[in-house]
């Protein structure tokens, strides 16, 4: 039979309580440890402060562990001080009841958010859940960097990271809260003990062993993954199944299936979420900066942050949503399906988990198959017909407009030494002594560089023929190159003997090049290129815009290929890559720390 719980010391009959100099109007939240209330601090000519007392739980009030737990975290917050964490007043005792006196935060934590959003189906937008993350990981940096009076880093986990422990107030800042259970430098902690919150602690954390910064990192992963998701990255309920899913890295998995406009909150979450704690973002604030490159307007998103709270106090104690209400839009959420923006994980992504030296980016995956419905399938046919009617148009231009095509380039062989000669179709010269090879008609098209030569000149073996040229612009292939066979402005063809290997073409007057037709480097085929980078930055391949990173299988002509990567903070990383047909080439620049990640 389990014991009686004792009586609350805090006598509520009259509607409010006392404890030491402050009035308590009523409570706020309850935890494992302690409870909250809304206090009031009385003052001369009736001005009161507005504060929050937190408790020590009546069941654990006179146990010598959990005061000392209780004043450990009065030791560590009364030395926080910053915009993101809440801010402690005191620390007392009345009678053996010990409380902590706290600045009041007149706003709502993740959890209502995420039920709030579920309940009218509401859908938070992107740079708002990276700015909220952004927040968090600033004030995560500066508590993981706190030092003691004396200097010495405290080395300061809050292992606690969860929806319920973050808030948002009403001027758009958001609050770490409860470093209850955090671990420092000196304070007494049980070795080999779980504490956190299972689904958002990391595994280092779940198996009891060293937790260090990055613990909080992956909670605050799974914390802002439940927000664009609005379901957790854990569903399952046994502990032992969750354990298990750390294991598989399946949270690294989930995230990089967040799909449409999320997938790049996915990008940055894969990171933060992986198994390996070397892999994942280095610090909060490197998290930070991943998030910050997704907020494109801070000073709207600020903005954004006070609307959602305000329309959020709207919501709450409003009806839900039904299922078939039509969605409307509003300035800072929209109205979408549940779980909308998750689709399901494909064996194949191109994934690296558990990697000492940083996770690989995360592939796009596919957007969700557009609607079935009517219209849709109406706009559909309307574009089929105008692809072909433009095409038809574009046919029957060609055909009775387009340019005639010339004569086609012969090319002859001599022996050597002779340099090179460019002859008309009409007029080939030909060595008195030299047998004539005469090479495949290839098809040039206009305009292409023609020189005449004069009838009347002989030419002998070693001389050069006097060429009355006249150039016109070379037609070059879209590929920047020349189409093979066709003589470029000042490069004719070249006379050899039969039998032999046509030189390069060289100007004429100059000696004959010895390099081969083909580069050394050439390749036959299409190979896949893999590209990524830490921070995102734009993808040049060949002085072509790609895409941002991470840029995935992008099919390229086998062969060396320039590569230009441009960092949104003006940092630029210039390389040459190899592709191989049939097979993908994988890089990912890592600017901070000016290396390559992996071989």
């Amino acid at each position: 039979m389990a014991a009686p719980t004792p009586p609350d010391p805090l006598d509520f009959s009259a509607g409010e309580a006392r404890l030491g100099p402050y009035r308590l109007l009523r409570p706020i939240s309850a935890g494992g440890m302690a409870r909250v209330y809304e206090g009031r601090l009385e003052s001369l000519a009736g001005v009161t402060t507005r504060v929050a007392v937190k408790v020590i739980h009546p069941d654990f009030a006179n146990e010598a562990a959990f005061q000392e737990l209780f004043i450990t975290e009065a030791r560590i917050s009364a030395r926080l001080e910053h915009q993101n964490l809440v801010r402690i007043q005191q620390f007392n005792r009345e009678g053996s009841l010990y409380y902590l006196v706290m600045e009041y935060i007149d706003g709502v934590t993740f959890r209502k958010i995420i039920s709030l959003c579920l309940r009218h189906r509401l859908q938070l937008p992107v740079q708002v859940i990276a700015e909220l993350g952004r927040q968090v990981c600033e004030g995560l940096h500066y508590a993981h960097n706190l030092a003691a009076e004396n200097g010495e880093p405290l080395q300061l986990v809050h292992r606690d990271i969860k929806p319920s422990n973050l808030m948002l107030n009403g001027h758009g800042v958001a609050k770490v809260l409860d470093f209850g259970i955090s671990s420092a430098h000196g304070t007494p902690d049980s070795g080999g003990a779980v504490k956190g919150t299972w689904g958002y602690m990391a595994l280092e954390q779940a198996e009891g062993t060293y937790v260090g910064p990055a613990a909080d990192v992956f909670g605050l992963g799974a914390v802002l993954y439940e927000l664009a998701a609005l379901e957790p990255l854990f569903g399952e309920k046994e502990n032992a199944a969750i354990r298990q899913r750390l294991l598989d890295d399946s949270g690294a998995a989930r995230a990089a299936a967040l799909g449409g406009e999320w997938s790049d909150l996915g990008g940055v979450f894969v990171r933060a979420l992986q198994r390996d704690p070397e892999a994942r973002h280095r610090s909060a604030a490197v998290f930070g900066r991943a998030l910050s490159t997704l907020v494109l307007d801070p000073v709207g998103v600020h903005d954004s942050l006070v609307r959602l709270l305000r329309e959020l106090r709207e919501l709450d104690g409003t009806p839900a949503a039904p299922t078939s209400e039509k969605a409307r839009s509003m300035p800072t959420m929209s109205r979408t399906g549940l779980g909308s923006p998750r689709i399901e994980p494909q064996p194949t992504l191109p994934l690296r988990f558990g990697d000492a030296h940083g996770a690989g980016p995360p592939p796009r995956p596919a957007p969700p198959p557009p609607s079935t419905g009517r219209l849709p399938a109406t706009l559909a046919a309307a574009g089929l017909l105008v692809v072909a009617l433009a095409v038809l148009v574009f046919a029957a231009w060609q055909l009775f407009f387009g340019a005639p095509r010339r004569a086609p380039t012969v090319a002859v062989a001599a022996p050597p030494p002779a340099l090179a000669v460019v002859a008309e179709p009409s007029t080939p010269v030909v060595p008195p002594t030299a047998p004539v090879v005469v090479a495949p008609p290839v098809v040039v098209a206009p305009p292409v560089a023609t020189a005449t030569v004069t009838p009347q000149t002989a030419v002998a073996p070693g001389a050069v023929a006097p060429v009355s040229a006249t150039a016109r612009p070379v037609q070059r292939p879209a590929s920047g190159g020349a189409t093979p066979g066709t003589p470029e402005p000042d490069a004719p063809v070249r006379i050899v003997p039969a039998g032999a290997t046509a030189p390069v073409s060289a100007p004429v007057g100059t000696a004959a090049a010895t390099a081969p037709a083909t580069a050394p480097d050439a390749r036959t085929g299409e190979g896949l290129l893999t590209i990524g980078s830490d921070p995102r930055a734009q993808v040049m391949v060949n002085g072509q815009y790609v895409r941002y990173t991470p840029v995935f299988e992008y099919a390229i002509a086998a062969g060396t290929h320039t590569v230009l990567l441009v960092a949104e903070d003006g940092r630029r990383k210039s390389f040459k890559v190899t592709v191989e047909p049939n097979e993908e080439t994988r890089k990912i620049w890592l600017f901070d720390e000016d290396r390559w990640d992996g071989p």
